[in-house]
Parts: C-alpha cells; structure tokens; sequence
C-alpha cells in the first residue's frame, strides 16, 4: 500500500493496537479491524476518492440497471462486454471480470487495492448468478438478463451494495494482516493452529459484512432515486457520490471498536 511494506506490519505508534489486538490472549476480528482502520487511515480514506474502486462500483449498478432494459447486449457492449462470449452464467462473469481488469489498466489506475475491488466485484456477480439462474452452464445472455433483473429492485440492490463493500474492506483488512498473522500461530498463542487462523478470517469476513450494513438502507435509496431521475442511466460521476459516502461510513463503523 504505497508506504508500508508487507511482510511484518510496520512497528510504528500508529500500528501498536494492531500488535495488541494480534498478541492478545484471544484475538477479536472487531479489534483488529478497527486497529486496522485507525492505523491506516490515511490509506483507507483514500479508497473514497480512488477512481477504480468507484468504476468496479459503477459497473455494478450499470449492469443490474441494463438488465431492465431491451437492450442488456448493447448496455453490456458500453461496458465492453461482448454478447457472443456469454455462453453460461460463468463466462459472463468472467467476461464482465476481464473488461473491468482492462478498463483499470487503461486508466492506469491499477494497484492491489483496486484488484481487490474488481475480485469482489467478480465474488458478488458469481454468487448472484448461482443463486438466480439453475446453472452455470448452458446459460445465455436471456438467462443471464433474467438474473441480473432479479437484482434490480431496490432492496436486492441494497443487499447488492452491501455485499460488494463488505468484501472489499475485508480483502483489504486481509492484506494488511495476512502475514503477520502468521507470525502469531504458535502453541501458546491465540492462534494454536493454521486452521485457527482460518476460522479467525472467516469470523473477519463475517465482521465486516455485519459493519457493511450501516449502508445496506442507503443504498436502496440511492439507487432507486437516482434511476428515477436518469432514466436508469445512472453516470460514473454520480455513483462516486455513494462510493465515497458507504467507505467512510463502514470506516467509521470499524473505528469505534478501537475506543
């Protein structure tokens, strides 16, 4: 992340709760999480301004909202998606995962922060096309359409939002602790085993989309009315408005636990 150096956190004031929350008798997701979001908060309120991470949004909203439409190909075509490609729910994910990764790249904006945007970009869209269409295979663009319609509506776009964001902030959370987690695994410590570590980031992932939803309700809202006002042609600029807003309000989240 630009200034800090992975392999062992660095040991500065700002990163001494982390050590704390790390070498305790137990080891709270919520402390580390929170002594994470305190220790690198200049970095984490730099994903509120970070263009990539707002295009990874954007597409989503854009996607969901052509599904609407009679013309979900030609809407998928903007976003540089090609219609002959989508073959099953799963090409269509991957289809839609390579377009983001080259439109990052394009806008030379591409860092391990904004590939974690585009992963949990690629995560929600999978879980919905499993969940929404009987099949990855033998799934084309009608069926495709027909489950990304299914998430349309306000509150499944709010959930939607939700999702994305949760994931997000735990990719990042993970990168940051990853490896000095296991730098704590020993007998005697909070974490005994590697299998400890993963039930740790497992309860992580659940922490974080429990913090997400502080912008669950929100979302709804915003997308709702802002596809009233466009004629559901919701544009980039406006979607970095609500980009902006859901980070900082799960950063805040996350921040009171370290009170």
């Amino acid at each position: 992340m630009g200034h800090i150096r992975l392999g062992r956190l660095p040991k500065t004031r700002s990163w001494s709760h982390v050590f704390e929350a790390l070498t305790g008798d137990s080891i709270s997701p919520q402390q580390v999480a929170g002594s994470i979001a305190v220790a690198a908060q200049n970095q984490f309120s730099a994903f509120e301004r970070d263009e990539a991470i707002n295009y990874c949004f954007w597409a989503l909203v854009r996607i969901v909202t052509a599904a609407r439409g009679k013309d979900f190909a030609g809407e998928l075509q903007q976003l540089k998606v090609s219609e002959r490609h989508i073959t099953s729910g799963l090409a269509f994910v991957q289809q839609v995962g390579q377009a983001i990764e080259r439109e990052i790249l394009r806008r030379g904006h591409r860092t391990v922060f904004t590939q974690m945007a585009a992963l949990s970009l690629r995560e929600v869209l999978s879980a919905t096309i499993i969940e929404e269409s009987r099949s990855l295979f033998g799934t084309g663009l009608r069926e495709v359409q027909a489950a990304c319609r299914a998430i349309s509506t306000q509150k499944r776009f709010g959930e939607l939002a939700k999702e994305f964001f949760a994931k997000f902030i735990s990719r990042s959370i993970r990168h940051l602790t990853d490896k000095e987690l296991s730098n704590h695994v020993a007998p005697e410590a909070a974490l005994a085993s590697p299998g400890q570590v993963v039930e740790f980031q497992k309860a992580l992932d659940r922490y974080c989309l429990e913090s997400a939803k502080i912008v669950e309700e929100f979302a709804a809202g915003w997308f709702s009315k802002h596809n009233w006002e466009t004629n559901n042609d919701i544009p980039e600029e406006a979607a970095a408005g609500f980009t902006s807003y859901a980070l900082n309000k799960i950063q805040m989240e996350l921040r009171e636990m370290h009170r």
